[in-house]
């Protein structure tokens, strides 16, 4: 079964709370989630409540499908402990894969520590427009910091048409795309 959604900021803002890590799941199998803000400037954005454990923004998993055409993703995480606040990321496509398409709007994660604007875990992406934008820059003192805006971990595709990638901070490493090791990528 296929189920097909438009999620239309038009301006607002979605924020999600609690402790879970996405604040959109896009997990069933055959789903297909097109997020657009058809506002003027595109202002509306998806977010969570600062300090609480949802350190990503949107989570992709079992061969599901986003579609990112206007409208921002912002994360912002300040913690800096191992139990839940070294890992922060705009858009994560999961193990058990699924499809990112990004032809517009914005990513934009902001962290303490290791900061990923689209993180590849599996599945692929397609990046034809838009803005992922990365940050570690929240506490100068972290030790072993790292943003990369589009970070490729396991077997998946990423294929990079056009669009602007952007990474700062005031120290660790920075990567506009970082590829761990034999993957299959398509830039």
């Amino acid at each position: 079964m296929l189920f097909r959604s438009i999620l239309d900021l038009n301006g607002k803002t979605v924020t999600g709370t609690g402790t879970s890590y996405g604040v959109i799941d896009v997990t069933k199998a055959g789903t297909k989630l097109t997020i657009r803000d058809s506002s003027t400037g595109a202002l509306g954005k998806i977010t969570h409540e600062e300090g609480q454990a949802a350190h990503w923004g949107i989570n992709i998993n079992n061969g599901a499908e986003l579609k990112l055409e206007s409208g921002t993703i912002y994360v912002k995480n300040t913690k800096t402990d191992n139990a839940d606040g070294t890992f922060t990321v705009g858009v994560c496509v999961n193990s058990s894969g699924g499809t990112l398409t990004m032809t517009g709007g914005k990513i934009d994660v902001h962290a303490a520590k290791y900061t990923k604007g689209v993180y590849m875990y599996g599945g692929t992406a397609n990046i034809s427009g838009g803005e992922i934008s990365v940050s570690n820059d929240l506490n100068p003192s972290s030790i072993g910091k790292n943003a990369y805006a589009v970070s490729q971990d396991a077997a998946s595709t990423i294929t990079i048409n056009n669009g602007t990638v952007e990474t700062t901070g005031t120290s660790g490493t920075r990567y506009g795309i970082n590829n761990t090791g034999d993957r299959k990528s398509v830039v």
